[in-house]
């Protein structure tokens, strides 16, 4: 590293205050408000922006808190997300569920697909609690976050045995 580099370095970390992380946070909370970006729309209605405190600064097991995380960030494959990849991107309006002919999203998926009616009937307690998907993926107890990752990863076996979608 050349002597610039640590200067300038050195300069930006003397700069930092102690509210640094908070100003950041607090900075990035507003631009995802105020954008009129569609994935910033989209995130916003399926998770509202509360830090979720039971999945990020609590002993769930890391495998529980990937799940969930992803489900929150929309890295899963339903097609709702994977026909914007698609060269051409596939119109929304037809990136449709292989099992009810709807558009595949993730209230489709975790609350109505003909495809997963058995697992909604074991997670009926789950489900009957959070009716939603801001909700279920905003769990309020360790517990419930340990119960909302089974039924993610039981959703996504499912997909992947039925061959609705592929890992």
């Amino acid at each position: 590293m050349c002597e610039t580099d640590n200067a300038s370095m050195k300069s930006y970390y003397q700069h930092l205050t102690p509210n640094n992380k908070t100003d950041n946070s607090l900075e990035r909370r507003d631009r995802v408000i105020n954008s009129d970006n569609t994935m910033c729309i989209r995130y916003k209605t399926l998770i509202g922006l509360n830090y979720a405190e039971i999945l990020y600064n609590s002993t769930l097991a890391d495998s529980y808190r990937s799940i969930i995380t992803r489900w929150r960030l929309s890295c899963h494959k339903l097609r709702i997300e994977t026909g914007r990849y698609t060269k051409p991107e596939t119109p929304r309006v037809d990136r449709k569920c292989i099992v009810c002919l709807e558009i595949e999203e993730e209230f489709h998926a975790l609350f109505t697909c003909k495809a997963h009616m058995f697992i909604r009937r074991r997670f009926n307690e789950l489900l009957s609690k959070n009716d939603s998907v801001m909700k279920l993926l905003n769990p309020p107890t360790i517990l419930a976050a340990e119960n909302v990752a089974k039924y993610l990863k039981e959703i996504q076996d499912n997909m992947i045995a039925l061959k609705m979608i592929q890992y």
